[in-house]
């Protein structure tokens, strides 16, 4: 998992594999507004989402009414031009400290590659960032 925040936006990108992305994000200010959650290839967004999908998980912990999930698939076309990074911006805003080089995924089994690519996420966010 790794935090996802931005101004005004949080949330939690709770998968990654090489086909998709799952999570949830919210605005705790603006519970009842969707958050567009937004998949960047090279800095080129390909895909976005609103985070609508209904969690239970989501609702027992407090986060608005539990509507505040997504899916964002990683299509085939989109590595068509072999992209070298992976970003996720939330309402336009991209996510800091978050960079996932792509020939990792692709060449690594998901629970590797995951714990590969998060291991200076979560160490940067030990140190406070």
């Amino acid at each position: 998992m790794h935090d996802l925040k931005t101004e005004g936006a949080v949330g939690c990108l709770d998968l990654l594999t090489p086909d998709r992305l799952e999570g949830w994000a919210w605005r705790p200010g603006q519970p009842d507004q969707p958050v567009t959650v937004q998949l960047l290839l090279d800095g080129w967004i390909v895909r976005s989402v609103d985070a609508t999908q209904y969690r239970p998980d989501l609702e027992q912990a407090g986060i608005g009414d539990g509507r505040h999930g997504f899916v964002l698939p990683i299509l085939p076309q989109d590595m068509a031009q072999r992209p070298r990074t992976l970003k996720v911006a939330l309402n336009d805003v991209v996510v800091e400290n978050f960079s996932v080089p792509i020939a990792n995924l692709n060449v690594m089994d998901t629970d590797t590659a995951t714990r590969l690519l998060f291991g200076a996420l979560f160490a940067q966010r030990g140190q406070g960032a």
